[in-house]
């Protein structure tokens, strides 16, 4: 496992390293997280969700923040197994 496993979702670590490797990314979802003035929204898609989940891909453990939809996208893409909830005693 790498680097993120260790970041809770929206956190400064976590955005620090989104922001590595999308800058733009990161930048439109703290625009998104200031307007939506909650931080229960999907990484995604901003629709509501409060449940952190891993994604684990090119050996690398992402924690994000999933609505259901996006959560199923997900799973179907990679598999339910590269799905998992993010417990939040990783960060």
């Amino acid at each position: 496992m790498h680097v993120q496993e260790q970041h809770k979702v929206y956190s400064p670590n976590w955005f620090q390293a989104l922001h590595a490797r999308d800058p733009g990314f990161s930048y439109d979802l703290k625009v998104r997280l200031m307007i939506s003035r909650t931080p229960e929204i999907c990484t995604v898609c901003n629709g509501h969700s409060h449940r952190d989940y891993a994604i684990m891909a090119e050996n690398c453990l992402s924690p994000v923040r999933l609505c259901n939809g996006c959560r199923a996208i997900y799973r179907d893409a990679f598999g339910e197994h590269a799905v998992v909830p993010f417990l939040s005693g990783h960060a």
